[in-house]
């Protein structure tokens, strides 16, 4: 049986590279945004739906919603940076799932007023363009 020396397979210079890289989640610009501005403001008018949304609409949003902050904390502490671009177009892409949402709840008149739908789709505008700047910047460290 042949052995496999693990210092052979891996760039050990580049992991302890991208250790030094890696912040704490609850630094990250977008995951602010998506916590303290947009998920709190939703989550306040989702509890205000009727209760027969509360296995739709209610269930959806705030999961997709959840899935944007969750795939952005383990995205920010992947050691690989390929796979954290997995994890941020995930992020990405449920952060379109949750507009979709906030559309039918648009349609639906669950909005206060349509400012109140504005002011949080232009939330999830912003955190999208950081995910894709933070995309960016790991395609960016691939190529180096």
């Amino acid at each position: 049986m042949k052995t496999v020396n693990i210092r052979e397979k891996l760039d050990v210079k580049k992991i302890e590279e991208r250790l030094d890289k890696l912040k704490n989640f609850r630094e990250l610009t977008a995951y602010k945004i998506a916590l303290e501005e947009f998920y709190a403001k939703l989550y306040v008018i989702l509890s205000e739906l009727p209760f027969y949304e509360q296995y739709g609409i209610f269930d959806q949003c705030s999961r997709s919603a959840e899935s944007i902050l969750a795939n952005l904390s383990e995205g920010t502490q992947s050691l690989y940076p390929k796979t954290a671009i997995n994890f941020y177009s995930i992020a990405l892409a449920t952060a379109n799932e949750t507009q979709c949402w906030l559309d039918i709840m648009l349609v639906k008149k669950y909005f206060s007023s349509e400012d109140e739908y504005y002011q949080l789709n232009d939330l999830l505008e912003q955190v999208k363009k950081l995910i894709i700047y933070y995309i960016k910047d790991l395609i960016r460290e691939i190529e180096l």
